[in-house]
């Protein structure tokens, strides 16, 4: 199960104490995290930011004291979760990408929690496609291609807005349906999160495949939301995702549990498409410390590429 329930016994008074007619308490209050629920088994995209706000809970457990992680007890679509994030009480914490109508309503913590890796895109296409989309070679060319995304999704509207030819889906399972039955040519998720998807999919649809050819840079981090009802669980987890900033804690943890996936997708030998985000400042996006950036050689991922004999650096 993705949620940890951590049980802590009471106090117990003694027989003594309790003959002498007093009362006392120590313990800290309980802060309870109600996280939104997968849409199914298969659902994985929110296994790392479980983990995640399980690690900042405990890293902050020695100021704000015990808690309880469990999940809201059905499924909802993005808009249903904005409605009840504000009401606080079927679902107080969730982690999405950021969008003015959160931001405005909700508390946002402005920390990724995946350091940016959202914001690197690779394509799921039908397998047949491959080399089309290996021919395609310039950012108008690729426009000119049918991007599958969810409607409710903040990916949809930027899209739209940089002129993409944009199909909506209704759901997240509905897409890879979509997508097998040509109805776009292909869909993006995040490079961090396309292969749990892809592989817990390859029985039932065997002609998806993840593009080898380009991967889009389309800054849109995802952030931990929290409902204004529970302004001192937003304070620690606020805490908790600078302290380990600081630390480089969030940095290892990320790359911990993404290493694999980034190296599986082969990033280095994409061409790489940018797509403008007007709702992310330029302040946020250069805030240092916060984000990662696979293709650059300093982080690991791809090598440095070698010049040529006689190229100026």
């Amino acid at each position: 199960m993705i949620s940890k329930q951590l049980r802590f016994a009471s106090t117990r008074l003694t027989l003594a104490f309790l003959l002498s007619g007093f009362m006392c308490s120590t313990a800290h209050a309980m802060d309870t995290v109600i996280m939104d629920r997968p849409q199914s088994v298969l659902d994985r995209r929110k296994d790392y930011t479980a983990l995640l706000l399980q690690e900042v809970m405990e890293k902050t457990k020695n100021e704000y004291g015990p808690y309880t992680i469990v999940l809201a007890a059905d499924y909802m679509e993005r808009e249903r979760q904005l409605q009840e994030m504000i009401r606080g009480t079927r679902v107080n914490v969730i982690a999405n990408p950021s969008q003015p109508s959160w931001e405005a309503n909700l508390i946002a913590i402005k920390v990724p929690v995946d350091m940016g890796l959202q914001s690197w895109r690779v394509g799921l296409i039908n397998r047949k496609d491959q080399e089309r989309f290996r021919a395609v070679q310039t950012r108008e060319e690729f426009k000119h291609l049918y991007v599958g995304a969810g409607a409710q999704w903040a990916s949809f509207a930027i899209l739209r807005n940089n002129d993409f030819n944009v199909v909506p889906g209704i759901n997240f399972d509905g897409l890879f349906k979509m997508l097998s039955q040509g109805r776009f040519d292909y869909f993006l998720l995040g490079v961090n999160e396309v292969f749990p998807e892809l592989d817990g999919r390859a029985d039932t649809i065997p002609d998806l495949a993840l593009d080898d050819s380009f991967v889009v840079h389309l800054p849109l981090p995802w952030l931990f939301f929290v409902s204004p009802k529970t302004p001192r669980l937003a304070a620690r987890i606020s805490d908790g995702m600078e302290a380990m900033v600081k630390d480089g804690s969030l940095r290892q943890f990320m790359l911990n549990y993404h290493r694999k996936f980034l190296l599986r997708a082969n990033l280095c030998n994409r061409r790489v498409f940018e797509v403008a985000n007007a709702n992310v400042s330029a302040e946020f996006l250069a805030r240092q410390g916060v984000w990662f950036n696979p293709m650059d050689p300093k982080n690991g991922i791809c090598p440095a590429k070698k010049l040529p004999m006689g190229s100026a650096k």
